[in-house]
């Protein structure tokens, strides 16, 4: 988080004022996501394939289009678990692309065909943090004091089917899994407000 978080986030909200406050809030959730989607969506393997949701630029050095439509295939994948990936737009077309994926564009852009619960629940992971930044604003304690937050708080959340992954094992075990890593990464202190060394 940046630096004036540290003042009066999450504890002060008022004194930050509602712009630095939806800052701290917006980047708090990504730095948990970011160090827990891999619970959900695991590591990618040579072999696994994927399928592109949205167009993106690969992250090599060629920058190439990743098309959204286009489907593929895990290569290698190194210490790290970014991938190098075989891409085609129709599967047995002879034009296809090889490109380095980083894993975190691998969470953005790429889906898991031949694993549904795994996306099930990556996509129920990103609707739940949707909601804890419109309506919540990382202000869970004032959701008590205002009903038509709660209430819109309540539809949103809703609205992510939260049941009907209660309802298949692996979904909950992977939601879990993920819930648990961002409270483990919130009493860890990761994602903290950065404080500069003094000059």
């Amino acid at each position: 988080l940046e630096e004036a978080c540290k003042e009066c986030f999450p504890q002060d909200r008022e004194s930050c004022g509602s712009e630095q406050w939806d800052r701290c809030c917006s980047q708090e959730i990504e730095c948990h996501d970011i160090h827990c989607r891999g619970k959900v969506l695991g590591d990618l393997h040579p072999n696994t394939k994927v399928r592109v949701r949205e167009t993106f630029t690969s992250d090599d050095d060629a920058k190439a289009e990743v098309s959204k439509g286009m489907s593929g295939r895990v290569l290698r994948v190194d210490s790290e678990g970014d991938a190098f990936i075989k891409f085609w737009m129709h599967e047995h077309d002879d034009e296809f692309i090889k490109q380095w994926v980083f894993r975190s564009t691998f969470w953005k852009y790429l889906e898991l065909p031949e694993r549904p619960e795994r996306m099930r629940a990556s996509k129920l992971a990103a609707c739940l943090n949707t909601c804890a930044y419109d309506p919540a604003r990382c202000a869970f304690q004032d959701l008590t004091k205002s009903k038509k937050k709660f209430k819109a708080y309540e539809k949103c959340v809703k609205a992510c089917n939260m049941e009907a992954c209660n309802k298949q094992a692996e979904c909950k075990e992977l939601l879990d899994a993920y819930s648990s890593c961002k409270q483990n990464i919130a009493e860890s202190k990761v994602c903290s407000p950065l404080v500069k060394p003094p000059s």
